[in-house]
């Protein structure tokens, strides 16, 4: 039978700042200590960003037609981390999208 390790595992978002992320991140380690050999707590600060987002549509009678464009500025941005099997894993978001969509409103509903 292969030896097996416990672990801590968990994701949150804060909206703090990097001293008091590490501050909470000891705590946690402090907490583990006592029930687990050795604990490791990761940090992995994220930086901020925003997204544009536009959209302009045509109404006629049941049709409508909308033109959109998500991510106007194709901002590159890390929306997730991961330190899965000690692999440092990102997620980015979306890159700039432009579609159109095509909807009809039944009156008959």
């Amino acid at each position: 039978m292969p030896d097996r390790k416990p672990i801590v595992g968990g994701n949150w978002k804060m909206n703090t700042n990097l001293a008091s992320a590490v501050a909470l991140a000891g705590d946690v380690a402090a907490g583990c200590r006592p029930y687990l050999e050795r604990c490791d707590v990761v940090v992995f600060p994220q930086s901020d960003y925003s997204l544009l987002n536009a959209t302009l549509g045509y109404t006629r009678d049941s049709w409508t037609a909308t033109l959109f464009v998500d991510n106007l500025t194709d901002e590159l941005a890390e929306i997730f981390i991961s330190n899965e099997d000690d692999i440092i894993k990102t997620t980015p978001n979306r890159p700039r999208t432009i579609g159109v969509r095509f909807s009809y409103r039944s009156d008959a509903l």
